[in-house]
């Protein structure tokens, strides 16, 4: 989706996570923001592999304050003063509350395209990359896709399932724009085209 979202003309991270044996494609997800969220998850006394309820209260508030300052200028630095920009990266879904009240104190306003995949997909990539259980794994998707729901509930927000995007983008890309009214710099039918 991302690969995509920037064909049509939104900003992509300049530092993104490369391919790899599980993804040779490229997750496009901006590779200093993943580390960030990492320290701030392990701070907290979780992981991207927890499935407890996060509770970003557990960082305290100055150190909280601190990660909002290094958060923004990353995206500064990824991003720079483009118009439209595209930021995936799964482990968000925890920190949505934050990133509700950081962005638009920059001057950004946020809208949320919650993906959701297939659990027994998620599963079955978990028990090859990671050795987790079925059980486990299915504990790990609800906890992210519960957070994510609640805390986008009264945002502007669009729900799309990956399989869909994966058959037909096109008609994915017309209802995010259609739900959330996302103006993309170039139209669709010539990135379509390319």
């Amino acid at each position: 989706a991302p690969r995509r979202a920037g064909m049509l003309g939104a900003a992509l991270p300049k530092n993104i996570l490369g391919p790899n044996p599980a993804n040779p494609t490229g997750h496009w997800e901006p590779i200093r923001l993943i580390a960030l969220h990492e320290k701030m998850l392990a701070e907290a006394g979780s992981s991207w592999d927890d499935w407890r309820p996060f509770d970003i209260g557990e960082l305290g508030q100055s150190r909280a304050t601190q990660f909002r300052a290094e958060i923004a200028s990353l995206l500064e630095d990824e991003f720079g003063e483009a118009p439209l920009f595209v930021l995936k990266e799964p482990r968000i879904s925890r920190f949505v509350p934050l990133y509700s009240e950081l962005l638009p104190a920059m001057g950004i306003t946020p809208v949320y395209v919650n993906t959701f995949r297939n659990p027994l997909a998620i599963m079955q990539s978990l028990a090859s990359r990671d050795d987790f259980t079925g059980a486990f794994s299915s504990l790990l998707w609800l906890r992210h896709e519960l957070e994510s729901e609640r805390a986008t509930r009264g945002t502007p927000r669009v729900f799309v399932a990956y399989e869909e995007l994966i058959a037909d983008w096109r008609a994915v890309l017309a209802n995010i724009d259609g739900t959330i009214k996302v103006s993309w710099p170039r139209p669709l039918p010539q990135a379509a085209e390319e």
